[in-house]
């Protein structure tokens, strides 16, 4: 049975509550709770193993969070049928990465007795769009091979994005924080970045986070993996060029679409390829170029610099990062030419 409103938070502190509709010893109607379960054929239910062999009164949430599941009998009852005949309780959560915003964005939207108005004093976070078909068929190949074992680096990165739900995970062979120089066999470290909360251009995950997707994980390791979860280091990237276009009443819409491309291409989670900011990428100077040229209405490009943690980088020149940094793309400084205007 679908729910009203997807995706159901699974929380193990407060779980999903349903209640079927369904006749008692007696006949008579009465609403009996379910108890929650993440396998049907479980027979641990209520902190206890069941004795017996009869199904019990057991549900599930689908793998996309969209429905509710039964048994078929044998793997859990089958509820009876009848109209208006089930009820569900459940928390979710709706709107994806859009629901991001900073704190002090949400407002009433209706008036309420006794409230003159609220506060939101922390950024809203969490919230992730749904994933697209396409998407989740490119995932396919690593989730079946990974076969809920981390065996290889890329294992790690293919459960931590599906089980701890980052928003982006690389994993580095033979690499342990305290020897940084020299591989270690059985070492991988997983640098991981947490989805965005509103429009922060370089989440970077707490301690906390950090060791909340250790712990996820750590079921999943191999007992020859040794594995150290860390955060990215961020370097920034500021891009000074100066472009040529057609009309001066194009030049503010084209300034910001320079800047909006450039922020995209650096972005730690869509950026590069679309699928984030290479690992200690270089940053090939001949890309940054094509980057801009593919705006539209630019004309041309008269000079182009890069700024690395406010440092000029030589000119017309590749500029190599370390093998945890990532990018941070800031206040990127474009400047126009058109007929009418020079600035």
């Amino acid at each position: 049975r679908a729910v009203r409103h997807p995706p159901v938070l699974l929380d193990d502190d407060n779980p999903p509550i349903l209640e079927v509709n369904e006749p008692d010893v007696g006949g008579a109607l009465r609403w009996t709770a379910w108890s929650f379960v993440r396998d049907l054929g479980t027979r641990f239910v209520g902190g206890q193993v069941q004795p017996g062999d009869v199904p019990l009164r057991v549900f599930s949430i689908a793998e996309d969070r969209g429905a509710v599941e039964f048994g078929d009998g044998l793997r859990g009852l089958i509820p009876q049928r009848g109209p208006n005949n089930l009820r569900i309780t459940y928390r979710s959560s709706a709107g994806g990465s859009a629901g991001n915003v900073a704190a002090g964005k949400l407002s009433l939207d209706t008036s309420l007795p006794n409230v003159d108005g609220i506060e939101q004093r922390e950024a809203a976070s969490g919230g992730v769009d749904e994933e697209s078909a396409e998407s989740a068929k490119g995932r396919a190949p690593d989730r079946i091979r990974s076969l809920e074992r981390a065996v290889t680096a890329l294992d790690f990165e293919t459960l931590a994005e599906e089980k701890a739900g980052v928003a982006r995970a690389t994993a580095v062979n033979r690499r342990h924080p305290l020897v940084p120089r020299a591989p270690v066999t059985g070492a991988i470290t997983l640098v991981v970045v947490p989805p965005r909360a509103g429009d922060e251009p370089a989440p970077m995950p707490s301690q906390l986070y950090l060791d909340e997707v250790a712990r996820t994980l750590e079921p999943f390791r191999v007992l020859t993996t040794e594995l150290f979860v860390v955060a990215p280091k961020y370097r920034e990237v500021r891009v000074d060029v100066e472009i040529d276009v057609a009309s001066i009443a194009a030049a503010a819409t084209v300034r910001e679409r320079v800047s909006d491309a450039l922020s995209a291409y650096f972005d730690p989670i869509h950026g590069g390829d679309g699928r984030g900011w290479p690992l200690g990428g270089t940053i090939a100077y001949a890309e940054v170029l094509s980057t801009v040229l593919k705006v539209t209405d630019v004309g041309g490009v008269r000079s182009l610099t890069l700024n690395l943690d406010g440092a000029s980088q030589p000119a017309c020149s590749d500029v190599p990062l370390d093998d945890l940094d990532l990018l941070r793309p800031t206040g990127h400084k474009v400047r126009v030419n058109a007929p009418e205007v020079k600035r």
